[in-house]
């Protein structure tokens, strides 16, 4: 039996889900949501013990535990027992371990949850942790670990653990790897089992289960599989990380710098201030309440103030690093290299308007205007993807009175300025840590505090105490034009919603050469809407150097907008611009009242912009060291930019795109803003809560605001086509990385309708298999994924594996021997195993997205691949549930003879092993056609045919 709780979860006005909260005998608190419009059932369950729980002995072991108990378990003993069942029931599963607690998620088709609790459940009661796959997993996080050495945001707080006392839990090494987990340690497994009995504890523990069956039937199912976690009363009382610990040692007392080396060419300049954290607050909104100052961007803000001198690039405001009852208000700058240059005149106006905020800012308005927006914010908002929306729940749920779970981050209470007092006197230099990384250039100045390696990342750092005296020279704020935010003009009066569609067609309602309007209301009940307006213009993609134009006006006029845009955006208001493939989009989405006046004024700015030398040097620069630090991106991210550059027409590389940049001056970017507005053509949808007069209203507008001009047309994008003379491709990008990896991409010989379905089909059917097979079982690799990918209007999918010990063409091989081993999956698939496919692929495609910016985005790209009568995921969905088995196994033979395009990248510091599960692949060679970027910008390309 479960102990109800009738505690009355506070909703959201447009919240027509269920909610029962119920706690079981074991001690394990539940939250149960019925909500039949979800597009899947959802589950998380969250533990209350992270990496700082963790013992010393064992760095990451919370980590470690997480990956293996996906990995069997008494009732369903096979590793991928539970992933295949997820896959194979249309949906994803995924896990994390943070500091404070660990969580594990995941989706699934409404019908099949029972089953998928009934696998979960046996995680957290009976595990295997079977010895076998320790070593595997071993790798797995040492694979991990390698693949993010190159990341400056684990490198630089791998640096900033040294600041602290060695025994506080924030300066344990939380990442994990095979020294810290060594797997001859004939402790290591009875160390893991220890922390499982001690922490997976049902009162330890929340689960939020979200689907379309009654809250009675899920509590049910919770009842049946979930009682048997133990509540494990007569283990110790789990150790949390200790609150009278010492943060600071003798050694490195406060006030305290610490300087950073990193590999991007990049500058930041962080304040960390310790402070008790805020959670028995949340109500109060202490630090919520300064860093709206502090974090400010409209007119008189510090940040305006900064970025007019051209010393920053980005400021924000917030809690970070929580740990136990411990904080840090931490207030973090992107420097340019100027700013980098007045480091303490930039402290020095920090300390001034900080001191503004405390004669001036304990204003009750103040707060109160921020508990409107808040409101606001929880009665409209959009909804979140069910994995993503039970995650935060059960997150909350550990930190927050059930009846808040809904509420808590939204949530204001009384202006309390006693409650907001303690925060606001912790803001004193001397009570600082001031962080500082940036290039290894940047730091020529020898000091008697040596350069020192952070032990776990080959980062260099060095402490020093931080001088203060100058930050005690306290400007009169005003005096430098500082001032704290005006009452915001952006707020709505009202927000009225519209009728509620029942559907949602999309309306034409203007088609002329020179501008096309096309308008859908939305089956949401909600007041916003979305707004695209397309400016397509011949000039902007004409060549490389009117791309670059292209780019670089696009960042000046952001930069114009923001102080407009960034009280709006407070106000549930938000802009974007961004690169389209003929031109530039200008979206803004959020409540409706004023979206269309805020569209028109920022429109009309733009068209004006005026650029000064000064600005255009800066951000002319930003690009460049933009472009220069794609190569410190993840090496997936870039392998997917490089496949994107060289089949798409037009498109450059990052070397192309970064030497084009240098050449431009700033008359060629005021020309380029002259001719780019004579001669435009208009595409504009409107989405959501506004009428079809009021988007003709805006039509009409901007006819008579802009310059059409239909005489000379934009030229479409084009995708290039994989040559059929040859059966395989080799490319080696220049990428460099200290991994190895191999990507595969096979390319759809037909744009229809129906091979969309069936690439779609396939990649759902292999993600599962294809992970399986190559990242628990061979441990190629951390990064192992499969996944669709379109060209335009042409399916496609990608098979990648990124692995720090693997030779690349090994990987190849073992991707090569999975398609292959594939035909007797295909050869053994059912009739019925293929409908569970396929309803998992159909339920994905045909459920609205909850979110109204989601359908409006996806509907936009609709319109851009003309699909206007029906969804394009409608159109693929009918032909998926067509799919007969037989033409599932002559699609997939087919698929075999195909071309194939192999990106590989050879790493720098990577180590070359024997894989012990198949030496016979240790050292193969791929046979292919070696090409280069060149070569593949000769093979043929096309056009998307419109239907």
């Amino acid at each position: 039996m479960s102990k109800l709780q009738a505690a009355t979860i506070h909703k959201p006005l447009n919240d027509a889900r269920t909610y029962h909260a119920f706690t079981l005998e074991n001690g394990l608190q539940v939250l149960a949501i019925t909500d039949p419009e979800a597009e899947k059932a959802a589950v998380a369950m969250h533990i209350g013990a992270g990496s700082h729980h963790e013992p010393k002995a064992y760095p990451r072991l919370a980590h470690f535990l997480e990956h293996m108990l996906f990995l069997g378990t008494r009732t369903y003993p096979q590793a991928d027992a539970y992933a295949a069942y997820i896959n194979q029931h249309g949906g994803q599963h995924n896990a994390m371990t943070a500091h404070e607690y660990t969580q594990y998620f995941f989706d699934v088709n409404h019908k099949d949850l029972e089953g998928a609790l009934a696998r979960f459940a046996p995680f957290f009661s009976e595990p295997l942790l079977d010895p076998q796959y320790v070593q595997r997993e071993v790798k797995a996080v040492d694979s991990e670990y390698s693949a993010k050495l190159q990341q400056d945001g684990r490198r630089i707080l791998g640096a900033l653990r040294q600041a602290f006392h060695p025994d506080h839990p924030l300066a344990h090494f939380s990442a994990g790897n095979a020294q810290t987990l060594p797997v001859d340690d004939p402790q290591l497994v009875p160390a893991l089992r220890e922390f499982f009995e001690t922490y997976y504890r049902a009162p330890n523990m929340r689960l939020v289960v979200m689907g379309s069956q009654s809250v009675e039937q899920l509590t049910t199912w919770v009842r049946t599989y979930f009682a048997q976690i133990g509540a494990n009363l007569d283990k110790k009382e789990e150790s949390k990380p200790s609150d009278s610990l010492a943060l600071w040692s003798d050694q490195h007392p406060l006030p305290l710098r610490l300087e950073v080396q990193t590999l991007k060419d990049e500058r930041t300049l962080k304040l960390y201030f310790p402070v008790p954290h805020p959670k028995t607050l949340y109500p109060l909104r202490p630090v919520q309440f300064l860093a709206n100052f502090l974090g400010h961007e409209g007119e008189g803000s510090l940040h305006a103030h900064l970025d007019a001198l051209g010393w920053i690039t980005q400021l924000g405001a917030g809690l970070d690093l929580p740990s136990g009852e411990q904080a840090f208000f931490a207030l973090t700058l992107g420097l340019t290299p100027e700013g980098a240059q007045h480091q303490t005149d930039i402290l020095q106006k920090i300390f001034s308007y900080i001191q503004l905020v405390r004669t001036q800012g304990m204003a009750e308005w103040r707060y109160q205007e921020m508990a409107l927006l808040a409101q606001q914010s929880f009665d409209f908002q959009e909804p979140l993807s069910g994995i993503h929306y039970v995650s935060r729940l059960a997150n909350n749920l550990y930190l927050y009175p059930v009846e808040d779970a809904l509420q808590a981050s939204y949530r204001f209470g009384t202006f309390d300025v006693d409650a907001i007092q303690p925060y606001l006197e912790a803001l004193r230099p001397q009570n600082l840590l001031l962080l500082y990384a940036a290039p290894p250039q940047d730091f020529t100045e020898q000091t008697q505090y040596p350069w020192q390696k952070s032990p776990w990342y080959p980062t260099l750092y060095r402490l020093a105490p931080q001088t203060i005296q100058t930050l005690a020279d306290i400007t009169d704020a005003s005096t430098l034009g500082l001032q704290l935010p005006e009452a915001n003009p952006y707020i709505a009066d009202a927000l009225p919603i519209l009728a509620r569609a029942s559907q949602e067609p999309m309306h034409t309602l203007l088609d002329t050469p020179e501008i096309k309007l096309w308008h859908s209301l939305s089956t949401l009940q909600t007041p916003k809407a979305n707004l695209f307006i397309y400016l397509k213009s011949p000039v902007s993609q004409r060549s490389l150097r009117e791309h670059m134009l292209t780019a670089l006006w696009i960042n000046a006029a952001s930069d114009a907008i923001n102080t407009q845009a960034y009280p709006a955006s407070l106000a549930g208001l938000t802009a974007h611009l961004y690169q389209a493939s003929e031109g530039v989009t200008l979206r803004t989405l959020g409540y409706a009242p004023k979206q269309i006046e805020f569209a028109l004024d920022l429109l009309e700015q733009v068209q004006t912009l005026q650029i000064t030398p000064e600005r255009f040097a800066q951000l002319q620069a930003e690009m460049q060291r933009a472009l220069s630090n794609m190569q410190h991106k993840p090496l997936t991210s870039q392998m997917f930019h490089a496949l994107s550059s060289a089949l798409f027409d037009p498109a450059w590389s990052v070397q192309e795109q970064a030497q084009a940049l240098a050449q431009l001056t700033l008359a060629d970017l005021q020309n380029f803003q002259t001719e780019f507005f004579t001669h435009l053509q208009l595409e504009i949808l409107s989405y959501g809560n506004l009428t079809t007069t009021e988007a003709q209203h805006l039509a009409e507008q901007l006819k008579s605001k802009l310059h059409l001009d239909a005489s000379q047309v934009s030229t479409p994008r084009r995708a290039r086509l994989l040559p059929t003379q040859t059966k395989t491709y080799l490319w080696k990008p220049e990428i460099q990385h200290n991994d190895h990896a191999q990507l595969l991409y096979l390319q759809a010989q037909q744009t229809d309708v129906q091979t969309q379905a069936q690439f779609a089909l396939l990649a759902q059917m292999q993600r599962a298999d294809f992970f399986h097979q190559l990242r628990t079982e061979q441990q190629l690799g951390y990064v192992v994924f499969t996944q669709e990918v379109s060209l335009l209007d042409r399916a496609g999918l990608v098979y990648v594996v990124q692995s720090p010990h693997i030779q690349p063409d090994a990987l190849a091989q073992q991707i090569q021997n999975f398609l292959q081993a594939y035909q007797t999956q295909m050869a053994n698939l059912t009739d019925d195993a293929l409908m569970r496919f396929k309803e998992g692929v159909i339920a994905s495609l045909r459920q609205p997205y909850p979110r109204l910016s989601s359908r409006a985005a996806t509907r936009w790209m609709d319109i851009r691949l003309g699909y206007i009568e029906q969804a394009r995921k409608e159109a693929i969905a009918d032909a998926v549930d067509q799919i007969s088995l037989t033409q599932m196994h002559d699609f997939y033979q087919q698929l075999l003879t195909y071309p194939k395009l192999w990106l590989q990248v050879t790493g720098e510091s990577a180590t070359t092993v024997e894989n012990a599960a198949n030496p016979e692949i240790a050292h193969p060679t791929l046979s292919a056609q070696v090409v280069d970027l060149q070569q593949i910008r000769t093979w043929a390309s096309y056009s998307p045919v419109l239907p």
